[in-house]
């Protein structure tokens, strides 16, 4: 916060928004990529201004190049606030691998047997089996992120119940027995059982022994709750 705020007011709204202009007739060889595929290819390089950049009479009294910028304020050297730097990227031509279903002289996604759909676009030259590795092993970090995502939004659920039981811990002698214990140690057990209960009930179709032993865990660590709860109210 300024001293003194008069003078120091923020803009309302930006001049100028971000904005994407696709090309709409892209070549792979003979084929034309769809609006789909074109998205992803995604390997930005900013865009050198010269010197002879024309700028829109419109802005001249307030823009100028800056270090391959269009820098609208009076002193880049010495920005003030509402002053704005205006860049622009682009993608150039390159050579890309692609994993989809072919349609004439174009492509749409594949419709696997249990109902996926696959189109893969990878800057630069891969063999197929290459491109599906990696697939395979982008899916598995985004399924292990979402997993660890969902205990700990779990574990602050359960914190955020069990935290005012400290108040009526005194009143009901079992809520107390769970105060005792620690409701952070708690949270994070139930969130771990429930978790694995999860996981485990996703794999049971497709790996059972894995989807057995992770409601085997889940069952021990329900015991040891169990044992800590009884442990803190017999004491």
């Amino acid at each position: 916060m300024f001293k003194h705020p008069n003078g120091h007011e923020n803009p309302e709204e930006m001049p100028f928004e971000k904005k994407e202009f696709m090309a709409k007739n892209v070549h792979l060889g003979a084929f034309v990529l769809p609006q789909s595929l074109i998205s992803a290819i995604n390997n930005y390089e900013p865009v050198e201004l010269r010197e002879d950049t024309v700028i829109p009479e419109s802005m001249k009294d307030k823009a100028q190049l800056y270090k391959s910028e269009i820098y609208l304020g009076y002193n880049p050297s010495n920005p003030e606030i509402g002053d704005t730097r205006v860049s622009f990227m682009v993608v150039k031509p390159v050579e890309v691998s692609i994993i989809a279903k072919q349609i004439g002289n174009t492509f749409e996604p594949y419709i696997s047997k249990a109902g996926g759909k696959i189109e893969i676009l990878r800057v630069g030259t891969y063999s197929a089996e290459t491109m599906f590795k990696q697939a395979e092993k982008s899916n598995k970090l985004m399924t292990w992120f979402l997993r660890a995502l969902g205990f700990v939004i779990m574990f602050i659920g359960f914190s955020m119940i069990l935290s005012p039981l400290s108040v009526v811990a005194d009143v009901v002698p079992i809520i107390g027995s769970i105060v005792e214990a620690g409701t952070g140690i708690i949270a994070f057990i139930v969130s771990a059982i429930l978790s694995i209960i999860t996981i485990a009930i996703a794999w049971l179709f497709y790996r059972p022994v894995i989807g057995i032993i992770l409601f085997t865990l889940s069952i021990a660590l329900a015991i040891a709750l169990k044992i800590k709860l009884k442990k803190h109210k017999t004491s």
